[in-house]
């Protein structure tokens, strides 16, 4: 098992504190001579050339030079891995931005001079018209501009506004080096340190990460035990009004009794596998109801036939080759016409265990024997609204898909002599790709490339989308347009095959991973 931190923005650097560990030997995984090591998937050649000329061209001083080169790197298509150490990879835009970074005031101050009317425009606008996009692109291309620590500044004011309290935390933590930790920090803020401190400390608060918060507010009050800012719209004493809010906070939570929905594979896009709903004191935990399903797969090591979701006191499980719905409370049928919601194949043992996720009054199937992901309306008696199945020989989707708004992203494995992954996301009502991004790939002996689809799986929080390939990488990406975070490998072990999807479970500021290869 593995923990990784994590972010919107960023973790993509983080440290890996290993909490359990296994045995490698310098012999397993080999397969007709190929290592059975992960191929991480490099940005273009004509890409590295371009970031070494413009570290000769730092170590040359030629300022305006390294301005031109950079911003042509950047304004490239932001595909591919650059190595930072080892086993830890980077966005070719983080790469050219750290090293933008680490320049003398002199080259920042040539570099500004040349980018900041482009990078000011791109703000001004993204400010006036709440436009994540330009934001976005400000971070990701001109970060080290004057823009860069305001463009996460309103990132992170908006991303708080719509309850994505990581992503928040995330983008605010970059703005002062003292506070960034690993992540790629702006170099020369003027925005006070005990400003950002508060913002990490009342989205840390709106998160409910109570303990958290106490932390942050003990650090103002040793540190900046004076200081003053806008919270709420108004100018407070810093400590005294994020006290109140954190005491206001800690007593409605109290309150709080928690939902009893299960939408998903362990029952967020967390995959946490922690319901939010309180259990009555005397609960007896007795069966209510029971009813039979077909088995597409037998054997004592199979995974279930079925993984049930729940939403609005309705059960929704595969049924061989078809989804049903029915009653929580009662197991009675939840359709008015008794068929089945939706039919994923013609024959039940052409189907194979289906992963499913509900979002937004819709259920998406994921169906890996099939390569298959379908949409269906719950509020229409499983009206389909999505199809989309994987391109190319040997393809398959994995895990359960993550549902962004309108658009819908998974995990695609491409086998044959080698088995490679890639996260792709698709547009809802057209099925459009919005983008696509290739992590790598693997030689594999026939065990370990055998349980790359099975294990595969997506996660997803504060913006970011985190997969597990099993075929030695873990990487995360940002939901809304892909964006590189990072990428980390392994040494892969032959163990088996995985007989489940393995996704990263992410608890606050942590991924925790344990890759089954």
């Amino acid at each position: 098992m593995r923990l990784v931190p994590r972010s919107v923005e960023a973790v993509r650097c983080g440290w890996w504190l290993i909490v359990a560990a296994w045995l490698a030997s310098a012999a397993a995984g080999r397969a007709g001579g190929q290592s059975p090591a992960a191929h991480v998937a490099k940005p273009s050649g004509e890409a590295m050339r371009g970031l070494a000329r413009l570290e000769a061209l730092i170590g040359q001083r030629a300022w305006d030079d390294v301005a031109s080169a950079a911003n042509e790197l950047l304004s490239a298509p932001a595909d591919g891995w650059v190595a930072r150490g080892p086993n830890h990879y980077i966005g070719l835009r983080e790469a050219v931005q750290r090293r933008l970074a680490a320049m003398p005031a002199e080259g920042l101050a040539v570099y500004r001079r040349r980018s900041d009317p482009l990078a000011d425009d791109w703000l001004r606008r993204g400010r006036e018209q709440r436009d994540e996009r330009l934001l976005h692109r400000v971070v990701d291309e001109a970060f080290c501009t004057s823009a860069g620590d305001d463009a996460l500044w309103a990132l992170g004011e908006i991303a708080l506004e719509q309850g994505e309290h990581q992503a928040a935390r995330a983008t605010w933590a970059r703005v002062h080096p003292a506070t960034a930790g690993e992540q790629l920090a702006y170099p020369d803020s003027s925005i006070p340190l005990s400003m950002v401190r508060a913002r990490l400390a009342l989205a840390a608060i709106r998160a409910g990460d109570f303990a958290q918060a106490r932390q942050e507010i003990d650090v103002i009050q040793r540190e900046h035990p004076q200081a003053r800012g806008r919270l709420g719209g108004e100018e407070v004493e810093l400590v005294e009004r994020l006290a109140g809010e954190l005491a206001g906070a800690l007593a409605a939570s109290a309150a709080e009794t928690g939902a009893a929905d299960w939408p998903t594979l362990f029952g967020s896009d967390r995959r946490r596998n922690v319901s939010d709903a309180a259990a009555p004191a005397d609960a007896a935990w007795q069966r209510v109801w029971s009813i039979r399903l077909a088995t597409p797969q037998t054997g004592t090591k199979a995974p279930p036939s079925s993984l049930p979701v729940v939403a609005d006191g309705v059960a929704y499980v595969q049924d061989g080759g078809a989804i049903r719905a029915v009653r929580a409370d009662d197991g009675s049928g939840a359709v008015a016409s008794g068929r089945p919601l939706a039919t994923l194949a013609a024959r039940d043992q052409d189907a194979g265990p289906a992963l499913m996720t509900i979002a937004d009054g819709r259920l998406f199937a994921v169906a890996p024997a099939l390569g298959r992901v379908a949409g269906y309306d719950l509020r229409r008696e499983g009206a389909l609204v999505f199809d989309h199945s994987a391109a190319g020989e040997g393809a398959t989707l994995a895990g359960p898909p993550i549902v962004a708004g309108q658009r819908v992203i998974v995990c695609e494995i491409t086998g044959g002599d080698s088995a490679a992954a890639s996260i792709a996301c698709y547009e809802l009502w057209t099925g459009a790709a919005a983008w696509r991004r290739s992590l790598g790939w693997a030689f594999a002996a026939d065990e370990l490339q055998a349980s790359a689809p099975s294990e595969a799986a997506l996660s997803a929080d504060g913006g970011a989308v985190y997969v597990n390939t099993g075929l030695g990488m873990v990487a995360a990406l940002r939901a809304a347009d892909g964006q590189p975070l990072w990428l980390r490998t392994y040494q892969r072990v032959e163990r088996g095959r995985a007989r489940m999807p393995n996704p990263c479970r992410l608890q606050r500021a942590t991924s925790i991973v344990a890759p089954g290869d």
